[in-house]
């Protein structure tokens, strides 16, 4: 089974610091990120708007690594991108549920 497809968009719940992740054109969230504490300088509060950042742009990083491993695929062997490209693949597989 393949993820929804992107993009996704995070949007912040008034008064607390959780974030609906939302995919394009959806009425209804796929998950929520973040917690009850509602103090906006709290650690906490900081690390649930990273999180949504990060959740809501996977769908581009996986598909923008895909384009780099296409390309890097037409590159010579033997390139010192190899190393790079095998750990993109390896994150690409376990994001999509290869590995």
């Amino acid at each position: 089974m393949s993820h929804t497809p992107g993009p996704w968009f995070a949007d912040k719940l008034q008064d607390r610091n959780a974030y609906n992740i939302f995919p394009a054109g959806a009425t209804h969230a796929l998950l929520q990120v973040g917690g009850p504490a509602h103090d906006g300088a709290h650690p906490y509060a900081q690390a649930a708007a990273a999180n949504a950042r990060l959740i809501a742009a996977a769908p581009e990083l996986i598909a923008a690594l895909q384009r780099i491993i296409r390309a890097a695929d037409r590159m010579p062997i033997d390139s010192p991108l190899d190393g790079l490209i095998d750990n993109a693949r390896d994150i690409v597989a376990r994001a999509i549920g290869q590995a």
